[in-house]
């Protein structure tokens, strides 16, 4: 099911126990949102994924796979702890 932008917002500012904002004061203010931004945003994602995984292979600057230590549960790892 898929909700409208409004909706989406409503649910995000409330969870952040915001006042929400309007469909259109958030396409207005997101115009004014620099490219740059979101490379820097790449850029420092990327780098606490890798810190995150010390086991992976890369080609080319792609990732392969990820591999984990024999004595890890996989299935309780997660990003970010």
């Amino acid at each position: 099911m898929r909700k409208t932008t409004a909706i989406e917002l409503y649910d995000f500012f409330e969870r952040l126990k915001q006042l929400p904002v309007t469909k259109s004061a958030f396409c207005q203010r997101r115009k004014l949102i620099k490219p740059v931004f979101f490379f820097d945003l790449f850029k420092l994602s990327s780098t606490i994924f890798y810190k995150q995984f010390q086991y992976y292979k890369t080609w080319k600057n792609r990732l392969l796979y990820l591999t984990f230590p024999a004595d890890e549960n996989i299935a309780t790892k997660s990003i970010g702890t």
